[in-house]
């Protein structure tokens, strides 16, 4: 696992200092450091302007396997004590949510003009409604079926999942959205709602150890109690 981070950070490493490697001949080494993040930036809107879809689409791969990562961090495991079957079947759905992402902003904004300030609480709406319980539920579905459960068992937990899991967004997603729909040009509220998403995978880790904990505390405190 180890070796596997460590080739895994490298190759990032690479890509990011290297951005400048056909430019940079004759560059001061803070010259180059000075060019790092906005040459980076640049190369970023380049591929979004030349391939949007494929580019959202791993970026949304990599978040969500980021996201799963921090949250087997946050349950308990130890940063290189993660289970790697669990990262590729999160990085698995994020690969076939991405695409979806993207349509659905498009289709958002072809029906409600995000420039139009009186449709922002409306897109919110529907964001918090319709599409967020269509997500909700296809993540939980393909997580379990993935995960090895039958079809209809995780049909099952994903309806049951749905509501609790909209009633939590519904804390944080609606003021994440209020910047998604007034300040994040369109191109960018892909990378704007997965990085909102490693927070919000954060709450949801800390809500359910704090669960546990509760639900071992009343344990400890039935045994403790004598029998009648």
């Amino acid at each position: 696992k180890a070796l596997s981070v460590c080739i895994v950070l490298g190759l990032a490493a690479y890509r990011f200092f290297s951005v400048d490697a056909d430019l940079s001949r004759g560059w001061t080494a803070f010259e180059i450091l000075q060019r790092l993040l906005p040459d980076n930036w640049n190369e970023y809107e380049s591929a979004i302007a030349e391939d949007p879809v494929v580019t959202k689409t791993m970026i949304n791969t990599v978040i969500y396997v980021l996201a799963d990562w921090l949250s087997q961090v946050l349950e308990g495991a130890k940063p290189l004590e993660f289970d790697e079957k669990r990262l590729l079947r999160s990085g698995l759905i994020g690969l076939c949510f991405g695409p979806v992402t993207c349509a659905y902003y498009e289709f958002s904004d072809s029906i409600l003009d995000p420039f139009i300030i009186a449709n922002r609480p409306i897109k919110i709406l529907m964001d918090q409604t319709i599409y967020a319980a269509s997500k909700y539920t296809a993540f939980v579905f393909m997580r379990e079926v993935i995960g090895g459960a039958a079809p209809e068992e995780a049909f099952g937990l994903a309806k049951k999942s749905t509501w609790p899991l909209l009633k939590r967004g519904w804390r944080f997603w609606p003021a994440v959205h209020s910047i998604t729909y007034s300040v994040i040009p369109p191109r960018h509220r892909v990378l704007w709602v997965n990085c909102a998403d490693l927070v919000w995978v954060t709450i949801l880790s800390l809500f359910a150890k704090e669960e546990e904990n509760k639900a071992a505390a009343l344990l400890a405190e039935g045994k403790e109690q004598p029998s009648s």
